[in-house]
């Protein structure tokens, strides 16, 4: 005679928050795969431009300080402190960028080899931070192109405007002003300084406001809008 013997297994009805499955996050360029699989592919099958601004470095706090940028594509001559990792606190200067690896070679950061010779060893460019940055006429390009601060770091900002009369749409009377019908199509150039135009940086989502005087000799004028963007700057 046989013996049956019954196994009963609890199953608790709430699980841990740790174990609990978290729901997809949302996709938001669906020309970009959110596959492991291709995303590794796309990586490691990269072309040398794009492994140039894969392998960035980040700027020490002193150049980011100056140039208003965080990062940029490390090359040779750069000189770099390594702030991650086995050797981390050495400094040194970009002998060679060795993009086929994703590596750099950092001067004087080799080992002994068996017989006698030394060789580099390679750091990955987010383990070290730019401390000089080696420059030229291009670096200075990309600099620039880079600074997020130049348009607020001048001291005059050119802006064309176009002044509309919002009271009603007939053809201004003001002196200056040329005589189109339905608008003041009056179209000057106004240097405006960042103490007066109190405004961030304009762009297509900025709004902008200026003051009373620089409107004195026209109150009637409430709305201009900036040329080339669709967004209307309004009188404080």
């Amino acid at each position: 005679m046989t013996q049956s013997h019954l196994c009963v297994v609890i199953i608790p009805s709430s699980c841990p928050p740790s174990s609990r499955t978290l729901p997809p996050k949302m996709k938001y360029n669906p020309d970009v795969s959110s596959s492991r699989r291709k995303s590794r592919k796309a990586h490691f099958s990269a072309p040398s431009s794009i492994r140039r601004k894969i392998m960035s470095s980040g700027l020490a706090k002193e150049l980011r300080a100056k140039y208003n940028t965080r990062s940029l594509p490390i090359r040779k001559d750069d000189e770099v402190r390594i702030v991650r990792g086995k050797y981390k606190g050495r400094e040194g200067k970009v002998t060679q960028v060795y993009r086929k690896k994703w590596v750099i070679h950092v001067d004087r950061v080799q080992r002994d080899k068996s017989n006698g010779a030394s060789a580099p060893i390679g750091i990955h460019p987010s383990n070290v931070v730019i401390t000089t940055i080696k420059l030229d006429k291009d670096r200075r390009a990309i600099l620039d192109r880079k600074d997020r601060k130049k348009d607020a770091a001048g001291d005059v900002e050119m802006a064309d405007v176009r002044i509309v009369d919002s009271s009603n749409r007939r053809t201004s009377s003001h002196p200056n002003c040329s005589n189109f019908p339905g608008t003041c199509s009056r179209l000057f150039s106004l240097a405006v300084g960042l103490h007066e135009f109190k405004s961030t940086h304009v762009s297509m989502h900025s709004t902008a406001y200026m003051p009373h005087d620089a409107f004195a000799s026209a109150p009637h004028f409430q709305t201009i809008t900036l040329r080339g963007h669709d967004e209307f700057i309004k009188c404080c």
